[in-house]
């Protein structure tokens, strides 16, 4: 880190400048260029004062630090993305697992905050969709395919790991699991499963196959033969 005056600093018409000296908390730190102020002691005192604060001053701080944070992505959204990606980056670095505990404990709060916006852009939204949908056929009816198998596992409490219908269909080759017939990738084909989750089975890898769509209405939730379900192996 280069070391400069507040002076050179000032001239630069920089934000921060680094001295190399300790501050009289001894931190050895940037310092803001506005203030002389020492970033790290700028921070503990923010973060003191945040936490003395009581619920109602709470939701005023983080309403208002909302507000000036948006009005700064407006202004400057080439460099939010930048700033963005190199978090989320580091964040995944650090733990690969991070983005996936965050949504866990947030659930609600982002389901909540998602349905305000739908309310507020219906409009926007249905022609963002509409235009992504014309733009990419192929990608909408893959993960139609994944969301309608994936929603049904959940509804039934069936729900083991995430299917990829394109990673399902590379894995059979192309072939029907039910008549051993190829299958044309342009068709509306579907991911079937072996077991039935009207009869037990679970939604993974280990029990889904490609079907055409006539053989998998044809097939309905029949098990195959010789194939005992989950709640006949359970009652054994």
């Amino acid at each position: 880190m280069e070391t400069i005056s507040l002076k050179v600093a000032k001239e630069r018409g920089l934000a921060r400048y680094f001295t190399g000296k300790p501050c009289r908390n001894g931190h050895i730190a940037e310092r803001y260029v506005a203030q002389s102020a020492c970033v790290v002691c700028t921070r503990d005192k923010a973060r003191d004062l945040y936490q003395q604060m009581d619920g109602d001053a709470r939701s005023r701080h983080y309403d208002t630090r909302k507000y000036y944070v948006r009005q700064w992505k407006d202004a400057n959204p080439e460099r939010y993305r930048e700033l963005n990606a190199k978090s989320r980056a580091a964040a995944k670095l650090r733990d690969p697992d991070y983005f996936k505990k965050y949504y866990a404990q947030h659930r609600e709060r982002r389901a909540s905050e998602a349905r305000a916006w739908y309310r507020a852009n219906a409009e926007h939204h249905t022609a963002v969709v509409n235009k992504y949908r014309s733009n990419n056929p192929d990608k909408m009816r893959a993960l139609g395919r994944k969301n309608a198998v994936a929603r049904r596992a959940r509804k039934l409490d069936q729900f083991v790991e995430v299917v990829d219908p394109r990673v399902v269909f590379e894995q059979a080759k192309g072939l029907c699991g039910i008549c051993m017939m190829p299958v044309d990738p342009k068709s509306s084909w579907e991911v079937d499963h072996i077991i039935p989750l009207a009869k037990g089975g679970v939604h993974s890898y280990d029990n889904v196959q490609l079907a055409h769509r006539s053989c998998n209405r044809r097939k309905h939730v029949a098990v195959p033969k010789g194939q005992p379900t989950l709640f006949q192996v359970k009652a054994r």
